[in-house]
């Protein structure tokens, strides 16, 4: 399966990481998004209409009113990351607007927490992801500064390759998470050609091995998975689909449920895997 999923890849030349597609996205899209009421479609029991007003369009921002490619291949790690939190004690470091959070709030958390540096982010949260279990603080992911070994699953997707000090931050997860938790991190898949250049958000570009050997300094176990996309749909003008993360949403034709995951061994995964994000499950402390 995971060699059928790459065969797809390649068969339809999709050879860009998320970090290069991300400031592709930002140059096509910047001034454009539209100040619309978040649609509805296979997200309707999830999502409650709310304007995107108030939350400053930056091309790395996951954008619930922007229902593109990008957006549908983020919320899939949500999706993935859900059986891990069934009845759990949950942290999302980095939840940016909180479509994420609020996802795994109402899809069987006990409680989430999501944190961020941004005041917008965490303030549009707020206001428009509003449940019972589910709270936003407004906190550097470099600093956390939350209760000892609380959570039972930390989260973070596509945050830390933004941090100037991620060992600050790993430390930190760390030290909240229960001896028996686990830790989800999802980064984009570097493999060492993609010039940090490339992405003026990110400050670190490290390969995907380069994380690996750093996650061990931390926990025992890691398991990586591969993010995988395959569909039987069609683009708008009849032909196959072909994944364009800088699209936009009138010419996206799939959703979150045409991507799925495989786990790897990470002596594989170390070599180049093709995969949309680099995904990592750990657990153990050290």
């Amino acid at each position: 399966m995971i060699k059928k999923g790459i065969r797809y890849f390649k068969t339809h030349g999709l050879k860009k990481t998320l970090a290069r597609s991300f400031l592709e996205l930002s140059r096509r899209l910047d001034g454009e998004v539209e100040r619309s009421l978040i649609s509805h479609g296979t997200l309707a029991a999830t999502f409650e209409s709310h304007p995107a007003a108030d939350l400053q369009y930056t091309g790395e921002r996951v954008m619930p009113a922007n229902k593109n490619d990008f957006f549908y291949a983020h919320l899939s790690i949500y999706i993935f990351t859900k059986d891990f939190v069934q009845y759990k004690v949950v942290l999302d470091a980095g939840c940016g607007s909180g479509y994420g959070t609020y996802y795994l709030a109402i899809h069987g958390a006990r409680s989430v927490y999501g944190i961020d540096i941004g005041e917008d982010a965490i303030r549009f949260a707020t206001e428009n992801y509003r449940y019972p279990n589910l709270k936003f603080i407004q906190m550097d992911c470099e600093k956390i500064s939350l209760d000892k070994k609380f959570f039972d699953v930390v989260f973070s997707s596509n945050m830390i390759e933004h941090l100037d000090n991620y060992h600050a931050f790993l430390k930190g997860v760390k030290d909240v998470l229960k001896d028996n938790g686990v830790f989800i991190l999802a980064t984009p898949p570097l493999f060492g050609f993609e010039p940090v250049e490339d992405n003026p958000f990110h400050h670190t570009n490290l390969k995907v091995a380069e994380w690996i050997d750093i996650l061990l300094g931390y926990y025992n176990n890691i398991d990586t998975y591969g993010h995988l996309f395959k569909t039987e749909k069609k683009n708008r003008q009849g032909a196959p689909y072909v994944l364009d993360f800088a699209n936009r949403p009138e010419d996206c034709t799939i959703d979150e449920k045409d991507f799925y995951f495989e786990k790897i061994p990470s002596s594989i995964y170390r070599k180049g895997t093709d995969t949309l994000t680099a995904l990592f499950v750990l657990s153990s402390k050290r």
